[in-house]
């Protein structure tokens, strides 16, 4: 089930609320209710902690993203999917068809219908989903990529030190166009070797 907050928000109470939830993207509303914008952990930090603005002040409606593409609940699942690879989102609202807006589409072209909000799509769910297809793919004979070939394909992940401040952190992220990064510690024993010390996302800096 999706969380939604109004426009007129601030973002701490959206970070709040994702974090109590355990979500990483919250649905936006107007005043009538109406979807008109998403806003991620990762909207937070590049465009909150990143710019050094103050979430405490900070109005939700200043750094969502406005009209985001949703799809109909009625809607099959792979399209889904194949729209959230093609244009690269994590999250994708889903809304239902209202008795009003199937009578104008009988009787008028009105663009004003009214939707019901019925909930968030996960990339990372239909992926999950498509894991059996994988491995009977692989148990019939065929082929799967290994991790290497994957983190290749990507790049290597951003490092940043352990004693980075979370602003700094934030800015690389947005840099990089990443969701996390590894944090390490330079052994001054070691010839400079780095020490993994552990990972950042960008929902552990909204929670925490």
């Amino acid at each position: 089930q999706a969380i939604t907050v109004i426009e007129g928000a601030r973002v701490v109470q959206a970070a709040q609320l994702m974090a109590s939830k355990k979500q990483d993207a919250v649905l936006v509303v107007n005043a009538d209710g109406q979807l008109s914008g998403i806003m991620s952990d990762r909207d937070i930090v590049n465009r909150v902690i990143a710019e050094g603005r103050d979430p405490r002040t900070t109005l939700v409606r200043d750094v969502m993203t406005r009209d985001p593409l949703a799809v109909y609940d009625s809607g099959l699942r792979n399209e889904a999917l194949n729209i959230m690879l093609e244009k690269r989102f994590r999250h994708l609202p889903v809304i239902s068809v209202t008795a009003d807006e199937q009578e104008d589409d009988n009787d008028s072209d009105d663009d004003g219908a009214q939707t019901n909000i019925v909930g968030l799509i996960d990339i990372t769910k239909l992926v999950f989903d498509k894991l059996d297809d994988l491995e009977r793919k692989v148990l019939s004979g065929g082929s799967c990529p290994d991790l290497g070939s994957v983190l290749r394909a990507r790049g290597p992940a951003p490092l940043v030190p352990s004693s980075a401040s979370i602003r700094e952190v934030a800015l690389i992220m947005k840099e990089n166009h990443a969701t996390g990064v590894l944090l390490v510690e330079v052994s001054e024993f070691a010839g400079g070797d780095h020490a993994l010390a552990g990972i950042a996302t960008t929902k552990d800096l909204v929670s925490r």
